[in-house]
């Protein structure tokens, strides 16, 4: 067994990169079999994981979008997954209970327990593991993309700032679980995990391992209620305001008359299709974690 490790050198503005080193340093010294491989240097990252041995671990030195770029050829080819998490927001490793200290991290990747884990994939062509937002959230990730001159928390906390300055709700409809709702959203949040931006628990329920997506539907609300219930909507207690509305689905058919800002996994969704399908794909992907955390 070889532990394939595929590195973001762009993960967490430089994150992954700082955290090579450490990571190499606790694989030799427990004398793990190991190789590296860098994300961006791979022209087919489905080529590059069929080609690994069936035993093999694939590990994501990365984040959330790192990760995402893997689930294509991990659903084609499996393999089981690790994860040192070293990216913006990380919520994919607060799911599955993996520390964000690299060594703590690289234990888990050692000793953790595999778990059979769901995927979301959307018009059958992207996928995704933690979730998908639209909407708001969405909006938060386009202008988080284009800060480049800082990292961590400041960047999602500046991107809030900005999103609440240009997002108006829009119109949708969507059909879901046997029923038709045409209404106004602030954010609609579709969630594998619970947690999503920032560490939000948006989808306080979600299971990764239960056959189906967990839905967070927020109705317009004015900028002043969300900050005096930020920590509500942060710790997962945000069903308690009238304009949030939780569900579960295994699939739904979302669909707005002009285009709305939407992301998976933090990546942008870029697609002049104003109608989107989404469905739950049952245990994918085996995912190693610390499930007791």
């Amino acid at each position: 067994m070889i532990y394939q490790i595929i590195f973001n050198p762009e993960a967490g503005r430089g994150k992954a990169q700082a955290a090579l080193p450490v990571v190499q340093y606790h694989l030799k010294r427990a004398k793990i079999d190991y190789q590296i491989h860098q994300l961006e240097a791979v022209a087919d990252h489905e080529v590059l994981i069929q080609s690994f041995g069936k035993d093999d671990v694939v590990v994501a030195l990365g984040g959330d979008g790192t990760v995402n770029a893997l689930l294509p050829g991990l659903l084609k080819f499996p393999r089981k997954l690790a994860v040192i998490p070293t990216g913006m927001i990380n919520n994919l490793a607060r799911a599955a209970g993996i520390s964000r200290r690299v060594p703590e991290a690289v234990r888990t990747m050692l000793t953790g327990t595999s778990k059979l884990v769901d995927i979301g994939v959307i018009n059958h062509q992207k996928y995704f593991i933690n979730g998908m937002g639209i909407g708001f959230d969405g909006q938060v990730n386009l202008e988080g993309n284009e800060i480049q001159t800082m990292a961590g928390n400041k960047v999602y906390i500046i991107a809030i700032a900005k999103a609440f300055r240009k997002f108006e709700p829009i119109l949708v409809h969507l059909e879901l679980n046997g029923g038709i709702i045409d209404t106004a959203i602030f954010q609609l949040v579709i969630g594998n995990s619970p947690f999503m931006g920032g560490g939000f628990r948006l989808t306080p329920d979600a299971l990764m391992d239960d056959g189906a997506l967990d839905i967070a539907l927020v109705e317009p609300l004015k900028k002043g209620r969300i900050v005096r219930n930020i920590r509500k909507l942060r710790n997962g207690r945000g069903d308690v305001l009238n304009e949030v509305h939780l569900d579960r689905t295994t699939e739904l058919i979302f669909a707005s008359t002009i285009p709305i800002p939407v992301h998976y996994d933090g990546e942008i969704f870029q697609s002049d299709d104003l109608r989107m399908e989404v469905a739950v794909i049952p245990a994918a992907i085996h995912l190693i974690g610390d499930w007791n955390n």
